[in-house]
């Protein structure tokens, strides 16, 4: 900051660089934090594609451009097979905004301005941002559940950075064996793995809590956009007051606090809010739509659930916007005139962007046969509309907008609890019924847009609310936080439609007494829900280091603890192989894993309390599950233990509760002889665990070598080569099966002897290889043709889209 005071002091330098630079200064006590800010600051130059700038927009914009680089280097590294240096990558991720200053020259500077009103606003949002969450960036503790699975699939990605220059596709040590970034977003996960490969961040946890505050940070200045374009972007120091307050009273709620447990859906909250502002603004030229267009793919590619909501309210949005300001022909006439005249590079732009997101959805099309068949198969009728709509719109005015309205603030203590807190739930619904009496008003107009735009944007979807939620994971991301969002619009609407001052004044005062009064429960809150502190291995710390120790000849199962925790956290930690699977987008219902523990985090009690001793055992050892973790009081932990102990299993470890057992005779691969048909009742059995069939839903070739009386496994040695490869060993004749416990998928071949042999799925999802006669089987887990052919569509739309910018940047 003295540093700042002196260039101040003795430079000519012009104010809105002063004003970045103050800005700067502000942001630097906190350095992982300013290390984040700086990574994206470059991009903030693209800003010059709007018509209407300001560097908050234009710094969001650069957020979202930056996506563009490392999407890129997401698909040379996994569909091309390169591996990147440090160096290499940093030219990557920079080229567009190194192109753009350089064609832009001097005016790169001016869109790093800071106007004065607009330096207020940013500081006092990252004053109460910092005041709020600042307790959460250490590096002991994640958010409890989900932080933990996320930090977790991100440390993965940014470890494959660091040791292999690419990003890994496939993890063998969660669920068994998981396909990293085929459904889980790879665009977010190597978003955030990329700004700390940049950054060469020590500290994992310490640096994914910073990215937490940032996220938290921008989206709260997002809004503050979305705010201002509520009402047509008044420039008044009073407007700046109003969107500032209404901003962080909204953007800080206990909603959005917690909501950070879902990080990968609040990474796309920013992009979401300038999407919905610039089509709250009317755009009408080229470089609108374009953003507009590019944008959307960025929100599908990031978080397709959230994604969703937004884009059919964007869609109504835009729709009453339009027809709001087409009051005559006119400008249609000069829209397809342009259109004409420029029909080429709009051809060659909406191709490209409709390209850039084709590696990511492919997927569901690619692999259609490991979905969920009971909702991909569902017919959609007239009745299933009505019901969905119906149920739907019920669950949001009688069970949404209740829960969330309450003149209680939350539970400190709950992650679950969303209730907004008593000043949203009085003055927001006030604002918005005495807002909608003021329906005339212009100053109110926008407003009206809004509304209308996230009404038309719930009910249109609920009628296929069913058949949409399994395809996107969820369509219940946007009802409640663009309800909260809709009432801070109509505070924000109320305030600004008074002509007198004072009043306008009032309002805001009260407004920001009512952030203060909040803030020492969103305080406690943020921080009590912020105390999962096994990623950081500061406890559990004995079992950690007993883990290490153990070989990797087999799986770890864990009952009666938080598996959404210790699973995760355990993977990255020990580099052993744990085994939660919650692709709920995948048949997970045909997996081992939902026959032994369901997806209760402690053990579901209908899945493990119905099971006899001999019926586990026999489950354990199909799936190659040798170690079971457990916390031997809680009633789960308690009830394996007496059903295995010691028929099946002894024990290993014990600390107090915490007891780990070794299952006996259990394989990670083994030689072993198919059924044609299993008994009934046969896994209830003692030598259920030798029966093993093949899977009747891939098109198998069932004309194979079936025995009547299958003899016991026979364990065989393999060797890990990597992630992707497998040296399996032993005896083989033509016509032998193995199993190598980990789950089928097309990407896994086999080769014998230089040639190829099949890979097929046992019933319960594993991996089946049919050998020829030798002594070695490399199995392999590879990329598709397929999947390359769309991944290199969308390089090359990525590329071309990059070509666009550079074009648009030069006329």
């Amino acid at each position: 900051m003295i540093i700042v005071f002196l260039i101040d002091y003795f430079t000519n330098i012009k104010s809105g660089i002063k004003n970045l630079l103050y800005f700067l200064a502000a942001l630097s006590p906190f350095s992982t934090l300013f290390g984040i800010f700086l990574v994206y600051l470059p991009f903030a130059v693209l800003g010059v594609l709007f018509t209407k700038r300001s560097f908050t927009k234009n710094y969001i914009l650069g957020f979202a451009i930056s996506f563009i680089p490392v999407n890129i280097i997401y698909l040379i590294t996994t569909y091309f097979s390169l591996s990147l240096n440090y160096f290499i990558i940093l030219i990557i991720f920079y080229l567009i905004p190194l192109i753009a200053i350089f064609l832009l020259k001097e005016k790169s500077v001016k869109l790093l301005e800071i106007d004065n009103k607009e330096g207020i606003f940013l500081l006092i949002v990252l004053l109460s941002t910092v005041i709020i969450a600042t307790n959460i960036v250490n590096d002991e503790a994640l958010f409890m559940a989900n932080g933990v699975r996320i930090f977790s699939r991100v440390q993965f990605a940014l470890d494959g950075l660091n040791t292999d220059g690419a990003f890994p596709i496939y993890n063998p040590g969660i669920a068994q064996g998981e396909p990293t970034s085929l459904w889980d977003t790879p665009s977010f996960k190597t978003h955030v793995a990329l700004a700390s490969y940049i950054l060469r961040s020590n500290s994992p946890i310490l640096f994914f809590n910073a990215q937490s505050l940032f996220i938290l940070f921008l989206s709260t200045v997002a809004l503050g956009v979305l705010f201002w374009s509520v009402i047509d972007w008044k420039k008044s120091t009073v407007s700046m007051l109003a969107v500032t307050a209404t901003a962080i009273i909204i953007g800080l709620n206990f909603y959005f606090l917690k909501i950070l447990e879902s990080f990968k859906a609040g990474y796309t909250y920013p992009l979401a809010y300038l999407f919905l502002s610039l089509i709250l603004d009317n755009p009408k030229k080229f470089n609108e739509f374009l953003i507009l267009m590019f944008l959307s793919v960025i929100l599908v590619t990031t978080h397709l659930p959230y994604a969703s909501g937004v884009l059919f309210i964007g869609a109504s949005l835009f729709l009453i916007t339009k027809m709001y300001f087409v009051k005559d022909n006119s400008e249609l006439k000069e829209f397809f005139k342009w259109l004409m005249k420029n029909k080429l590079i709009v051809a060659v732009s909406i191709v490209t962007i409709s390209l850039m997101p084709i590696f990511y959805l492919s997927a569901g099309f690619i692999f259609n046969d490991f979905l969920d068949r009971e909702t991909v198969e569902s017919k959609i009728t007239l009745d299933s509309l009505k019901s969905d709509s119906a149920n739907f719109l019920k669950g949001f005015f009688f069970d949404t907008i209740p829960s969330a309205l309450s003149l209680k603030y939350p539970d400190a203590n709950r992650i679950d609890d969303h209730r907004i807190g008593f000043f949203i739930s009085i003055f927001g619904p006030i604002s918005f019924f005495l807002s909608l009496l003021l329906y005339r008003s212009k100053s109110t107009y926008k407003f009206r847009q809004f509304i209308l735009g996230f009404l038309l944007g719930i009910v249109i979807p609920s009628f296929f609310y069913s058949k949409i939620s399994i395809y996107v994971g969820g369509f219940f991301r946007t009802s409640q936080p663009y309800l909260l969002i809709l009432l801070g619009a109509s505070i924000i609407a109320l305030i600004c439609f008074f002509k007198n001052k004072y009043v306008k004044y009032a309002l805001i005062v009260m407004v920001f007494l009512a952030f203060i009064h909040s803030v020492p429960y969103a305080k406690q809150n943020i921080t009590n829900i912020h105390r999962e502190y096994f990623a950081s291995g500061n406890i559990y710390s004995q079992e950690i280091d007993f883990i290490k120790k153990l070989p990797i000849d087999g799986r770890i199962l864990t009952y009666g603890l938080f598996n959404n925790v210790i699973d995760f956290g355990g993977n990255i930690l020990t580099g052993r192989y744990f085994s939660r699977n919650e692709r709920n987008e995948f048949n997970i219902e045909r997996n081992l894993f939902e026959k032994i523990h369901g997806q209760h985090s402690f053990g579901d009690p209908d899945v493990v309390l119905s099971k006899s001793g001999t019926e586990l055992s026999n489950y354990l050892k199909l799936g190659g599950w040798k170690y079971l973790f457990m916390d031997a009081c809680h009633p789960t932990g308690n009830y394996i233990v007496s059903i295995l102990y010691p028929d099946f299993t002894y024990p290993i470890y014990q600390n107090n509760c915490l007891l780990f057992l070794a299952v006996n005779n259990t394989n990670y691969i083994e030689k072993v002889d198919l059924v044609k048909k299993i008994p009934d009742e046969m896994y209830n059995q003692k030598e259920g665990y030798k029966y093993i069939t093949v899977s009747p839903f891939y098109k198998s070739d069932m004309s194979l070598n079936f025995k009547e009386k299958p003899k016991d496994p026979e364990p065989l040695k393999f060797q890990r080569l990597s992630y992707t490869e497998v040296a399996i060993s032993g005896n083989f004749e033509n016509g032998d099966f193995v199993v190598f416990k980990e789950q089928y998928f097309p990407r896994w071949k086999a080769y014998m002897n230089n040639k190829e042999v099949p890979v097929l799925s046992t019933l319960h999802e594993l991996i089946l290889i049919k050998t020829d006669k030798g002594d070695n089987v490399l199995l392999k887990y590879i990329i598709l043709p397929i999947e390359k052919i769309f991944g290199t569509l969308s390089l090359i739309a990525h590329i071309v889209w990059i070509i666009i910018l550079i074009y648009l940047l030069r006329i």
